[in-house]
């Protein structure tokens, strides 16, 4: 029941739409054919859910954790804003790279040798290059990899986009088609409305890269620098 006292509309908990309650006082009888067939298909719900609810809880945490990223130390989600891609948790105050997930400060995330500098951007040095290295910025990836746009916010959609597909594949492989077209026919909202259709995830090829990068980038900057 809507909790709103002027509303109290009853709805399914599960596919939340508005369905006819069922009055103790009265005999199902009473009900036309029409209302008892929407009864009848809310009882469904709950069939689908106990059926294929897992295979549902498991797509939307394909898209949930491409876009959430976990401190690698406690785990605790974050999501990127609109400046650099260094990330401070703020439950453990852990500084980690959102492109990687590494901790900058731990032996597995690769760093610059200059001991001055922070940890975080010594692991953006000869990122271009390095790929165990990020970028700062998710613009400056667009300097050597021009089909990623130099605007931050669609370079950030770029980036979520790319994971969240591989997260689909990755759980779509599991499930299987026949189980995949299941699901979508007990949800919809899990098929291409959910913004990815099944050709979309067939086409991930999970070993292709996050950009492309240029070993040649720095020694270009260097000869500009020459050249002045």
């Amino acid at each position: 029941f809507c909790k709103n006292g002027e509303c109290q509309k009853v709805s399914c908990s599960l596919c939340k739409k508005e369905c006819v309650p069922c009055n103790e006082d009265e005999d199902e009888e009473e009900y036309d054919e029409a209302v008892r067939l929407g009864m009848a298909a809310h009882f469904m719900c709950a069939e689908r859910e106990a059926e294929l609810g897992a295979f549902k809880k498991a797509w939307e945490e394909a898209i949930e954790f491409g876009i959430k990223q976990p401190c690698p130390k406690c785990g605790h989600c974050g999501v990127k804003d609109d400046a650099c891609t260094h990330m401070t948790c703020d439950n453990c105050s852990t500084v980690w790279c959102y492109v990687c997930g590494l901790d900058c400060a731990s032996e597995e995330c690769s760093k610059g040798p200059d001991p001055t500098m922070a940890e975080c951007y010594r692991h953006n040095v000869n990122w271009h290059a390095n790929e165990r290295r990020c970028p700062m910025y998710l613009t400056e990836i667009n300097q050597v990899d021009n089909s990623w746009p130099d605007d931050d916010g669609a370079a950030k959609e770029k980036l979520l986009r790319f994971r969240i597909l591989r997260n689909l594949k990755q759980t779509y492989d599991k499930m299987g088609t026949h189980a995949y077209a299941r699901m979508v026919a007990a949800f919809p909202g899990m098929g291409a409305a959910c913004g990815y259709t099944e050709d979309q995830i067939n086409e991930v090829v999970m070993d292709v890269p996050l950009f492309q990068r240029n070993p040649d980038f720095l020694e270009e900057e260097e000869e500009e620098e020459d050249d002045d």
